[in-house]
């Protein structure tokens, strides 16, 4: 018997420069590396171009040693797309300050073992003077989505309130006269129930 092995049908984007925007930071917590235990965190971007198998924009993401030091890749791409920062700067910079933020980020191809192209992030670097900046789309943070294994909270429909029929009139001892009209008996019409539509993560 041979055991399956999983293929993924994740498309990279292509490689080159392209203008892009924070979507995400993401805190791994402590994580086992090849150098022990660190604290790591993820930053997402999603980029202007699109993805043709999606009609969706494409997003890439860059894992780093969640430290500023001074040798810090985190710290270095921060200070490459913001300029240098002081040690007060660095030890209070709030990484949620970059959602939403553009830049131009250098996409490079590695090929694993397997034959699967991933797509990473070379480069973090400002945006030119008078690009028009992107905002996020169709793109909802991990801190937001629903736990794995639990469904998404759905507000339940009401079920439709019919109206009461109208309760028959007691019998009259007097007879009425020719020309008058009798009132209907029949209940009135039920009422329509809108239901709200839940948008979709």
């Amino acid at each position: 018997m041979i055991a399956r092995y999983p293929k993924t049908n994740f498309t990279p984007p292509p490689e080159g420069f392209f203008q892009g925007v924070f979507c995400d930071v993401v805190d791994l917590g402590l994580v086992q590396t090849t150098f022990g235990e660190k604290f790591r965190l993820r930053v997402a971007w999603q980029l202007a171009e699109i993805d043709a198998t999606t009609s969706k924009r494409f997003t890439c993401t860059k894992t780093y040693t969640n430290s500023m030091h001074k040798r810090a890749s985190l710290r270095g791409d921060l200070e490459t797309l913001r300029g240098r920062l002081s040690e007060t700067d660095a030890a209070s910079f709030d990484l949620e300050s970059l959602i939403g933020e553009n830049c131009m980020l250098q996409i490079v191809h590695n090929v694993s073992e397997s034959g699967d192209v991933y797509a990473n992030v070379r480069a973090v670097v400002p945006l030119p003077r008078g690009t028009a900046p992107i905002a996020v789309t169709e793109y909802v943070r991990v801190k937001d989505r629903p736990a794995r294994g639990v469904p998404p909270t759905r507000t339940p429909t009401p079920a439709p309130v019919r109206p009461r029929p109208a309760a028959p009139r007691p019998a009259v001892a007097s007879r009425p006269e020719p020309d008058d009209a009798m009132p209907s008996d029949r209940p009135s019409a039920p009422t329509e129930w809108l239901t709200d539509d839940e948008i979709p993560f």
